[in-house]
């Protein structure tokens, strides 16, 4: 037996000697969901190995209740590992933490919490030992008021998981034996948290985002993260039109507060306006993993990454999600450096290796969003370069049936101007106005070859004059003449 699973042991037997038992346990772990860990692992730029694994193999997640004590102050418990979903949530924030300057983020993996992220414990790539990474604090005033230096520790830093476990059990310990025996006995175990539960609040959120919706609370000029529910799980096809709509509104017209300029170079979408992420959730999973292959291929995931990119984007492509090895093989491209590298073809390659990764991964509405917004990051500012505007436009014809997850939209063909198309643009280039005597000029020398107009001509005829007459004075002059189209 390893020696964090006997620590874990004696520390279990001792609490459950004590009358404590119902204030700890273990969830044993199936193959499945220990491959998924291990995965979360990989996409962080780590190995799940040593101490920690070991203590999963045999015994699985092990958990401590939090205390609440008679002054009404918790005392926190222990949950290792944290699920699956918050790991990658919390490997998201550390990536967001990098992008805004945040010395070391890119070294550190949260793996537990006592409270969301106040604190967190996590590993640290900078202190390897023989029993793996070092283990710190980790908290928010990291961001600003306490800076870790680039050689310096994380706050109460362990120098292995095995040291920090031994640490945090003998503190918990400590702690209960200072509370009245009445308290203990009142607490109660902790819910499991899995995907259920976390699903079940979903749907409470998006029943509570549609209510609103219906009596009125909840309007479209409203800036509202309920908004983002609704797109991504209503099942009223109306109301998820009525949110199409109003996107496309939105970028016809400008919206305050939507950067749809800065969306159009690569910067991340705003978080309380529905997004190409929230359309993405509506699809099934391998739909899912089609739609972030395409947006690795635009992103220039043939050209810039290497060979474990290229056979994702194949298995993306293909509707599957290729091997073990070849999601290890993708994460170990990802993190050959641990920085994040925008301005070099192989940083950006690595960029997109890692969004590759997580599309290989867990398709969640919060993963499928981090790949496009990446994928979006690595052309940022370049002309041309694909971003989630482009995503947002794939998105709406998938949902709308105007083409299948992954595959481009094929632009209609161009139809050369006819020579009266032709000859009335270059007429109007050579008149420029005043537009009542351009109407006149028009009536006079245009008004009889429009009635000869094919139907292929009335359309693009139609478009010149409405561009060229465009005072509400001669709204009855450009009927006349748009009269002689029909």
């Amino acid at each position: 037996m390893s020696r964090i699973v006997e620590l874990w042991d004696a520390w279990s037997e001792r609490q459950t000697q004590a009358g404590l038992r119902a204030l700890h346990g273990v969830e044993p772990l199936s193959r499945e969901l220990l491959e998924r860990y291990e995965a979360a692992f990989w996409r962080r730029g780590f190995e799940l190995s040593g101490d920690l694994r070991e203590l999963l193999e045999a015994r699985g997640i092990v958990w401590v209740s939090p205390v609440e004590s008679a002054d009404g102050e918790t005392l926190p418990g222990l949950r290792l590992l944290s699920d699956v979903r918050l790991l990658d949530e919390h490997d998201r924030h550390l990536e967001l933490a990098e992008l805004n300057g945040v010395s070391g983020a890119e070294q550190w993996m949260l793996f537990t919490t006592e409270r969301d992220l106040e604190p967190a414990w996590a590993l640290d790539a900078r202190f390897v030992g023989a029993n793996g990474p070092s283990v710190g604090q980790y908290h928010q005033d990291l961001v600003c008021t306490q800076p870790v230096g680039p050689t310096e520790p994380l706050p109460l830093a362990s120098p292995d998981v095995h040291s920090w476990l031994a640490a945090r059990l003998q503190d918990l310990e400590a702690r209960w034996r200072s509370l009245p025996r009445e308290v203990l006995e009142q607490a109660m175990p902790p819910s499991r948290s899995n995907t259920e539960s976390f699903e079940a609040q979903q749907a409470l959120a998006l029943a509570a985002a549609e209510a609103r919706v219906a009596r009125g609370a909840l309007r479209w000029e409203t800036l509202d993260v309920d908004w983002r529910r609704v797109a991504s799980g209503t099942r009223d096809t109306a109301l998820l039109q009525r949110v199409l709509e109003g996107v496309r509104q939105d970028r016809r017209k400008g919206r305050p507060g939507i950067p749809f300029d800065l969306l159009a170079q690569g910067v991340a979408w705003p978080w309380d306006y529905p997004g190409p992420g929230q359309l993405a959730a509506r699809l099934d999973e391998t739909e899912r993993g089609k739609v972030m292959g395409w947006a690795l291929e635009r992103a220039g995931g043939r050209t810039t990454g290497g060979e474990g990119l290229r056979s994702a984007m194949d298995a993306l492509h293909q509707g599957t999600r290729g091997s073990r090895e070849l999601l290890h093989l993708v994460s170990r491209e990802g993190w050959t450096e641990r920085a994040l590298d925008f301005a070099t073809p192989e940083g950006r390659g690595r960029i997109l290796a890692r969004a590759a990764a997580l599309a290989l991964s867990d398709r969640t509405e919060s993963n499928v969003e981090r790949v496009l917004t990446l994928c979006a990051h690595t052309g940022a500012g370049t002309q041309g370069a694909w971003s989630l505007l482009d995503a947002w436009d794939h998105l709406d014809a998938v949902l709308n049936g105007r083409t299948q997850p992954g595959v481009e939209v094929k632009p209609a063909p161009t139809v050369p101007d006819s020579a009266l198309v032709t000859e009335l643009r270059a007429w109007l280039l050579t008149h420029p106005g005043p537009q009542r005597k351009l109407a006149e000029e028009l009536g006079t020398q245009w008004a009889p070859r429009l009635s000869a107009a094919t139907p292929d001509e009335r359309e693009p005829l139609a478009r010149i004059l409405k561009s060229a007459l465009k005072s509400p004075k001669l709204t009855g002059e450009l009927n006349a003449l748009l009269a002689r189209l029909y």
